[in-house]
């Protein structure tokens, strides 16, 4: 994709519209595309949604901050309701947002590496 479409996909989207919101993220880890490796899901409040920052949250509302790309795609708006995540038991009630993203990888050992990476570096 040329520079030119990247910023006018970014520019459809206002940044205001996540602020404050909460989100529930889900990554699937898959080795070669096909094989099931893992899955992790979090939450947070959306601290920032751009080109620049990524997906910038505020996870569990701790003051930890996680990062994650910026596929303004990939966000789905959610139905009220609790919502489990499968990979904690956590109950979170009424979140704005669901962030699905899926890691294909050639190497087992980069999911553990590119988990721990976005719980504490950013982007």
């Amino acid at each position: 994709m040329s520079r030119k479409k990247k910023k006018a996909e970014y520019e459809k989207y206002d940044e205001s519209q996540f602020i404050g919101k909460t989100v529930i993220i889900g990554i699937t880890y898959k080795y070669k595309n096909d094989r099931l490796l893992g899955q992790e899901q979090f939450w947070g409040k959306i601290v920032a949604f751009n080109e620049k920052d990524g997906l910038k949250v505020d996870m569990k509302h701790s003051g930890e901050i996680g990062y994650f790309p910026p596929f303004f795609e990939l966000m789905e708006i959610l139905k009220p309701g609790v919502y489990t995540l499968r990979s904690t038991g956590e109950e979170v009630e009424d979140p704005d947002y669901a962030y699905k993203l899926i890691h294909n990888t050639k190497d087992p050992e980069d999911v553990e590496k590119w988990a721990e990476y976005n719980k504490s570096k950013e982007l």
